[in-house]
């Protein structure tokens, strides 16, 4: 086993597995709330997320359009992306819940 590659690397590691590790407990938390909540298990934690990733990046591909941003302008760009993916996941969400969750539970089903 080469130990010389994970000693050097050792920062960069921990960052990227604590980022990993936190994506993981955000996505179990979410199922843990839902279930607690609503007595239903929601699957679609990935899509609502993909699609807030896909507004940031099409917000971000929109406003940029070349290579050359500066610094202030990069930031409002990413704050304008994190806005965009905010309220496209709120809204894939919200409509998830009012077509598929509210006839489950006016039916009474089962979790």
């Amino acid at each position: 086993m080469n130990f010389d590659f994970l000693f050097n690397n050792f920062a960069e590691l921990t960052v990227t597995g604590l980022a990993f590790g936190s994506i993981y407990a955000l996505i179990a938390l979410g199922y843990t709330m839902v279930y607690g909540v609503l007595q239903l298990i929601n699957f679609a934690h990935s899509e609502v997320f993909m699609y807030g990733t896909f507004a940031a990046l099409w917000t971000t591909m929109f406003m940029v359009g070349d290579s050359n941003v500066s610094t202030i302008k990069g930031i409002g760009v990413l704050l304008l992306a994190l806005l965009a993916a905010m309220a496209m996941s709120a809204t894939i969400a919200l409509v998830l819940e009012r077509v598929a969750y509210r006839p489950l539970l006016k039916r009474n089903a089962p979790g």
